[in-house]
């Protein structure tokens, strides 16, 4: 058996694009979950008879630029968390064509734009006033 691993067709393209995995070498008819950045946005997605999987991250225009993780893991018949996880990423670039999914994989599955780039931080400060005497 091949070894387990997560790969992007196109790994750079514009907020709008859509990106295309694929999974190999994985357990066959296996449950798994597909997350970006820590949130999941596919809860179960199963690999086929050959331990494949194949699907498409939809980003939506106002999407923010910056690098998005990608995990894949897999879970057992029982529903216990299984040692595989696979990572890949995509990075929105403002510059980079818009990327169209590939021939041949399944309809795109949204990614919510709420979910932020990697490394990005917010930071409140708070709103003073001060009187002018």
């Amino acid at each position: 058996m091949a070894e387990p691993q997560l790969t992007v067709t196109t790994e750079h393209g514009a907020p709008g694009s859509a990106f295309s995995f694929t999974g190999s070498g994985l357990p066959a008819n296996t449950n798994f979950s597909v997350s970006v950045n820590g949130t999941v946005v596919v809860p179960q997605l199963s690999s086929d008879g050959e331990g494949r999987l194949r699907f498409v991250l939809q980003t939506t225009t106002q999407a923010r630029t910056g690098t998005y993780t990608v995990i894949v893991r897999g879970t057992t018949a029982n529903g216990l968390q299984a040692e595989l996880t696979l990572t890949s990423r995509y990075v929105l670039d403002s510059a980079a064509a818009v990327v169209q999914p590939e021939a041949g994989f399944p309809a795109p599955i949204n990614v919510p734009e709420s979910i932020a780039p990697v490394g990005t931080v917010r930071v409140y400060l708070p709103f003073v006033v001060r009187a002018v005497e």
